[in-house]
């Protein structure tokens, strides 16, 4: 599909797909980046873990292993990528490949297959270049097209101060009117914390202090996942448990989630279904519960939306 854009600066930020617009753009355009997929898994915990772990697997990749939510978190993988990037995906060799080698630092009884409830993949944008992805430096890359688009990829969680500077240098220098003048009145904005924004610790104490009731106090790892997920906008959700007792049961006896969740999510959130729920708001599919009883009472939920 063709189509046309007529701005002062078009911004290509697309990750792994920067060389697929440079080529709209150009046709003849040499590629600029490759990708570097990287695969995880979640496994159930047979004890208690409390500790991030890193081991060297060689000069340039470690393995690792870190808590997280009541689970382990296990990766990861580094190899070229050359397909598309919406087909990205783990495979058995990840599977095998993030196990064995876990089993230098972690002990054999945690690394069954039968304990993996999750696992996933995305790609790293590094810069183009031969050679193997896992010794690739981490850096940005940035290009501009004959059109004028000014395409940005790569770096790291660590370097986007520096991205962003990139940008807006280049806003600076266009012809006209620079357009970091229209920046200037949001420089006397007042700064607003984000929504939510709390100590987990207190937050989850004043949850367990105060309710919901009438029924059971909430149960601790409830009250900790909330705070820890929602900030002080969990006493919202408490208030939906505290108003209809119904919504304080958990969404699955395993996982700390309440059905109350569901209806935030819904009224709150945009969920428009169970997917939206089970997999970006809550953590039911990554550990392995999204069954099929679930799905019908978050379906069921989502369905009860106020007129």
């Amino acid at each position: 599909t063709e189509f046309g854009i007529d701005a002062r600066l078009v911004l290509n930020a697309t990750g792994p797909w920067t060389d697929h617009l440079r080529a709209m753009e150009d046709k003849a355009a040499a590629p600029s980046v490759r990708l570097s997929k990287g695969a995880h898994l979640v496994l159930r915990r047979t004890s208690p873990w409390k500790a991030a772990l890193a081991t060297p697997i060689d000069k340039y990749r470690i393995t690792f292993a870190l808590p997280w939510e009541d689970m382990l978190l296990l990766g990861t993988t580094d190899e070229e990528y050359e397909g598309d990037p919406r087909e990205v995906s783990v495979t058995d060799s990840d599977v095998t490949q993030i196990l064995d080698e876990a089993a230098f630092s972690v002990r054999d009884q945690q690394l069954s297959r039968d304990l993996i409830t999750y696992s996933f993949a995305g790609l790293r944008v590094l810069p183009g270049g031969p050679g193997d992805t896992s010794k690739a430096k981490r850096e940005t890359v940035v290009s501009e097209g004959p059109g004028g688009m000014l395409s940005v990829a790569g770096g790291k969680w660590t370097t986007f101060r520096h991205i962003g500077r990139t940008v807006i240098d280049k806003l600076s220098k266009l012809p006209g009117r620079p357009l970091t003048e229209d920046m200037e009145p949001m420089r006397s904005l007042p700064r607003m914390p984000l929504p939510g924004i709390a100590n987990p610790q207190a937050v989850a104490h004043r949850l367990l202090v105060d309710g919901p009731a009438p029924g059971p106090r909430m149960a601790p790892d409830t009250a900790r996942h909330l705070a820890t997920h929602y900030g002080s906008l969990a006493f919202d959700i408490a208030r939906l448990a505290n108003e209809d007792p119904s919504l304080a049961e958990r969404i699955h006896p395993d996982a700390p989630e309440i059905r109350a969740q569901i209806v935030y999510a819904r009224d709150r959130e945009w969920a428009e279904t169970a997917e939206d729920v089970l997999r970006r708001r809550t953590t039911l599919t990554v550990r392995g519960l999204d069954t099929t009883e679930v799905r019908d009472d978050v379906a069921k939920l989502l369905a009860d939306r106020p007129s």
